[in-house]
């Protein structure tokens, strides 16, 4: 049975993407879902209902990071921010633009965290 991979995006996957998950997954099954997501909890539901192996996200980092405390651990794709005229730019999103560079397995999400306090406060 091929690899079923869930696609939880509003982009669509360029063509770097698409030969980059078969290079890595061949012969997968992509189920490609753009609807806006509520909460974490809506994500797994999607996930479930799917049967996927695994996921592809853009997310924030908090939904990220909650997932992987639930033990989901999602494929992150890295995009570089480029030019908006560069011959490079494969998603564009209003005047910024940006170039895949790989895909990565999320282990943990980590933030450091310094509370902000006015000049000379405390």
């Amino acid at each position: 049975m091929p690899t079923r991979i869930i696609w939880l995006s509003q982009h669509a996957p360029t063509p770097k993407q698409l030969t980059e998950l078969e290079r890595i997954y061949p012969e997968h099954t992509l189920i490609i879902d753009h609807a806006a997501f509520d909460d974490v909890e809506d994500i797994l539901r999607r996930y479930r209902a799917a049967n996927a192996d695994h996921m592809v996200l853009v997310a924030p980092l908090t939904v990220i990071r909650t997932l992987v405390r639930k033990g989901v651990h999602p494929i992150y794709a890295e995009m570089r921010s480029v030019k908006p005229n560069s011959e490079h730019a494969e998603v564009k999103v209003g005047k910024r633009a940006y170039q895949f560079v790989a895909f990565h397995r999320v282990d943990a999400v980590t933030l450091k965290l310094t509370k902000l306090q006015p000049p000379g406060g405390e």
